[in-house]
């Protein structure tokens, strides 16, 4: 069976967003601790903190509740500031280095894209890219809905669906960054029924040792935009 849809992560894996995101993050707990830009918590006081937590929790809410400690009963609330603050903040994260040709050479298969953070932001930023044409679907984590963000599949079945190819024959790849993306794709592969190969991009050097530990293995792994390429071109001529 032939390849008929390559869904995407958009942070960390199209674009370089970790020092965009810590800066609206920190916009969002000034809601809830107005000192938080100069008694920040241990999680976000650096990049570098902010990069080895986001790494650690499946997802923004246990990132939101543990390391931030804001309570679950407000944790919706958080997420309501997440767009409007992310409007504000008129920077617009890059993609990676060779990322556009890597995405511009994989034309003729389908591609959608699987992500937490909001539609209009990664439009936005897939726009000044210059590959925002190529996506034939974009979840956000609205789309999603709060209680079914990564790990849950629902957000990877509503985007096959919505691209039109659920039902027809074939197989799909997914890209992330994230140990979670992977059970992601774990997860939706057991209600698809078909494989989902799976292939950690790391572009900014977090996982390269770290994703030798993961619970569940990606099938690939790659730290940069040619060898993502070369390997979604592997897989494709191994049928």
């Amino acid at each position: 069976m032939a390849i008929k849809g390559i869904l995407w992560d958009f942070d960390d894996t199209l674009v370089d967003s970790e020092a965009n995101n810590r800066e609206v993050i920190l916009a969002v707990l000034e809601h809830f601790y107005p000192d938080v830009r100069e008694n920040p918590p241990e999680a976000i006081r650096t990049l570098k903190d902010y990069q080895k937590a986001n790494h650690k929790y499946k997802n923004w809410q246990d990132l939101y509740h543990y390391a931030f400690g804001i309570p679950w009963d407000r944790i919706g609330e958080a997420g309501s500031y997440w767009e409007p603050e992310q409007s504000r903040n008129m920077t617009i994260p890059e993609l990676f280095p060779h990322m556009k040709e890597t995405v511009l050479k994989l034309s003729g298969i389908p591609m959608g894209i699987c992500s937490q953070n909001a539609k209009s932001t990664i439009e936005r930023a897939l726009s000044a890219g210059g590959i925002l044409d190529r996506f034939d679907v974009i979840i956000g984590c609205m789309e999603a809905g709060f209680d079914a963000q990564k790990p849950d599949p629902a957000g990877f079945i509503m985007c096959t669906e919505r691209m039109g190819i659920r039902y027809i024959k074939g197989e799909y790849v997914y890209i992330g960054d994230h140990r979670d993306d992977v059970t992601f794709a774990r997860n939706a592969e057991q209600i698809l029924g078909e494989k989902v190969y799976c292939i950690t991009f790391d572009g900014v050097g977090l996982t390269k040792e770290e994703h030798k530990k993961w619970e569940e293995a990606p099938d690939h792994y790659v730290n940069n935009a040619k060898d993502l390429f070369d390997v979604i071109e592997n897989i494709k001529s191994s049928y």
